[in-house]
C-alpha cells in the first residue's frame, strides 16, 4: 500500500491575471506578462521581507500558485505583499505598451495542504483557487482603477487582518463569494500603485481610461465598487413610493418589521436580514412595506431601492436580470459597466452594498427565483419581499422570516372607510359601516375604493350604498366596476 507525505500547514496565496487571453493579446504580448507577473511576483516577495526560498511556486498558466512557510508572519501577507505587489505592477505597467500592461486578482487563505507525486492538492487549496475566481472580486477589479483585487478567507480576516492596525481592516469589505459548489464568507481589498507609478489604464488591453470614482483611490478609501461608484451622483437611492395616505393598523406588523432590524455594535457580521410579507390581492402588502419603508427610513442612510417585480401582474414578469440592471444603474454603475451575465451583476450588486446600510424592497414577487439574485449579501441591508405565494424557499433556504398579512379586524376596516369617507358620515350609521366593510372583505384595497365611491355621493346613505354592493359576487369586486 502506498504511503503519503503527512499534510502540512501553509500560508496559500494565488495570483490570477485579469483577461490575460483577451483576443487583443498576441502570444508575444502574453509572454512579456507572464514575465512582468514572476517579476513582480518574486520582488513584491522579496521587499516584503519573504525569501524566495522559504516558498513554494507553481505556475497555473495565467497565474501562480504560492506556499508561505509557516515561519514567516501571516501578517506580512496583508500588511507587506499587497503593498509591494501593487507597486511592482505599477512600475511594470508604466514602462510597456498598453496590450503588455495587466492586472492581477490575488486571493489568501491557510490551511493544510498534501504533498503527492504530481504535486499538491488539499480542500484548502482549492477553496483559494475558488476565491480567486469569484465574480464579486472580479467585478470589483473591473469597475475600479485599481492594479490588485485582494481577496481573503473569512478565517484570515478573523485571525489575522482584524487583529493587525498595519493591515487597514477597514478598507475591507465584506461579500459572500460563490464559485462553482464552494459558498464562503469573504473579505475584499481593492489596491493602487503608489501616486505617479501608473499611467492610469483601466481596460489594460485597450490602454482605456479608468473609471475612477471622483475625490480618490479605490486603495486608500476601499473597495471601488462599493464605496465609489455609488457616490459618482452624490445621491443615495431613495426609490420608495409615496408612503400611502391615511394608513391605518398593522400594528403588530409593524412591531414585527421593528424587531427585525439588526441590532447595533454587533462585532462579527450576521446573515442579511430578509422578511417576506405575503397575503390575498389587495390585502395591503405593498402599503404596509412602504409604510414601515419611510418609517425607518433613517436607520438605511444609504438609500433605499424599491422594484416592482410584476409578479402577479398583467405585464410580463420583471427577470431578475432586468431588475438587476436597474438596481446597479440607481447605485451609480454605468450602461456600459453591467456585466452581461445575471451571476456577476448580482455579484456587482451585493459587493455595491457590502459595508452600506441599505433598504430594499422588492414588490410583488413570483418565485423565489425572481427575488434570490437582488437579496443582499452582508450585514447592514435589510430586504422586504412583498408575494401573493408564501415564497416558501426563501424561509428555508435564504433565511426569511415571514408575515401572513391577513384582512384587517372589524374596526380598523370601518377606520380605513372614515379615513376618506369622512368620521362623521361612518359614525352617524355603524351599522351600514360595519356591513359596507364586511361586502368590502376588510380589504384595505377595496375599502378605500368604497370609501371614494362614499365620498362621491354626500346625499346617499351608507346603508343604500351597502344594499347595492349587496349580491352574490366575491368580496370587494362590486366595489370595483
Amino acid at each position: 500500500m502506498e504511503r503519503h507525505q503527512p499534510a502540512v500547514h501553509r500560508s496559500i496565496v494565488v495570483i490570477d491575471v485579469e483577461k490575460f487571453g483577451d483576443p487583443a493579446r498576441t502570444n508575444a504580448d502574453q509572454v512579456v506578462v507572464r514575465d512582468g507577473m514572476y517579476r513582480a511576483l518574486e520582488g513584491a516577495l522579496a521587499n516584503a521581507g519573504i525569501s524566495l526560498s522559504s516558498c513554494d511556486i507553481e505556475d497555473r498558466g495565467d497565474g501562480a500558485l504560492v506556499l508561505i512557510s509557516p515561519e514567516v508572519p501571516k501578517s506580512w501577507l496583508v500588511t507587506r505583499l499587497p503593498i509591494q505587489l501593487a507597486a511592482a505592477l505599477g512600475r511594470h505597467n508604466v514602462s510597456c505598451s498598453a496590450k503588455a500592461r495587466f492586472r492581477l486578482r490575488m486571493a489568501l487563505h491557510a490551511g493544510e495542504i498534501h504533498p503527492d507525486a504530481h504535486g499538491i492538492t488539499g480542500s484548502a487549496v482549492n477553496k483559494t483557487f475558488r476565491l480567486v475566481e469569484a465574480p464579486a472580486l472580479k467585478s470589483a477589479l473591473d469597475a475600479s482603477a485599481g492594479v490588485l483585487a485582494l481577496i481573503v478567507s473569512d478565517w484570515f480576516h478573523d485571525e489575522v487582518v482584524r487583529h493587525e492596525p498595519a493591515a487597514e481592516p477597514g478598507c475591507y469589505q465584506h461579500v459572500r463569494a460563490a464559485v462553482k459548489e464552494t459558498r464562503a464568507e469573504t473579505w475584499i481589498r481593492i489596491l493602487d500603485p503608489p501616486a505617479g507609478k501608473t499611467p492610469g489604464q483601466a481596460d489594460f488591453v485597450t490602454g482605456e481610461q479608468p473609471r475612477r470614482q471622483a475625490g480618490g483611490s479605490g486603495g486608500a478609501a476601499g473597495l471601488t465598487t462599493s464605496a465609489g461608484l455609488g457616490q459618482r451622483s452624490g445621491l443615495a437611492p431613495r426609490q420608495l413610493p409615496p408612503s400611502p395616505p391615511g394608513f391605518v393598523g398593522r400594528e403588530d406588523e409593524l412591531a414585527q418589521l421593528d424587531s427585525l432590524l439588526s441590532a447595533p455594535g454587533r462585532q462579527r457580521p450576521q446573515p442579511v436580514v430578509i422578511v417576506a410579507i405575503h397575503g390575498m390581492a389587495g390585502v395591503g402588502k405593498t402599503a404596509l412595506a412602504v409604510h414601515w419603508g419611510h418609517r425607518i427610513a433613517r436607520k438605511f442612510p444609504d438609500g433605499q431601492l424599491y422594484m416592482e417585480l410584476r409578479g402577479h401582474a398583467a405585464r410580463v414578469a420583471m427577470t431578475p436580470g432586468e431588475a438587476l440592471g436597474r438596481a446597479l444603474r440607481a447605485l451609480g454603475v454605468a450602461d456600459r459597466q453591467i456585466p452581461a451575465e445575471v451571476e456577476e451583476q448580482a455579484a456587482l450588486y451585493r459587493s455595491l452594498l457590502a459595508g452600506r446600510r441599505v433598504l430594499v424592497v422588492l414588490d410583488n414577487a413570483a418565485t423565489p427565483e425572481q427575488v434570490r439574485p437582488l437579496l443582499p449579501g452582508s450585514a447592514g441591508c435589510m430586504a422586504v419581499v412583498t408575494s401573493r405565494c408564501r415564497l416558501s424557499g426563501l424561509a428555508a433556504r435564504d433565511g426569511a422570516q415571514r408575515i401572513n398579512l391577513d384582512v384587517l379586524p372589524a374596526a380598523q376596516a370601518v377606520a380605513v372607510l372614515a379615513q376618506s369617507a369622512g368620521a362623521a358620515r361612518i359614525d352617524a350609521e355603524p351599522a351600514a359601516a360595519d356591513e359596507l366593510a364586511r361586502l368590502c372583505g376588510r380589504l384595505p384595497l377595496a375599502l378605500r375604493i368604497a370609501a371614494e365611491r362614499v365620498a362621491s355621493r354626500p346625499r346617499s346613505a351608507l346603508a343604500e350604498l351597502a344594499r347595492e354592493l349587496t349580491g352574490a359576487q366575491p368580496a370587494g369586486s362590486a366595489v370595483c366596476r
